[in-house]
């Protein structure tokens, strides 16, 4: 799962982590 973090700018993870803790992330990763 991490390893988008090696591929990706860290603006776009902060984002997303973000969007996650807060529920609005498009997509459900826990399954």
């Amino acid at each position: 799962m991490l390893a988008y973090r090696s591929l990706c700018p860290n603006g776009w993870t902060s984002r997303w982590d973000d969007q996650r803790e807060n529920g609005n992330f498009p997509v459900k990763l826990d399954q």
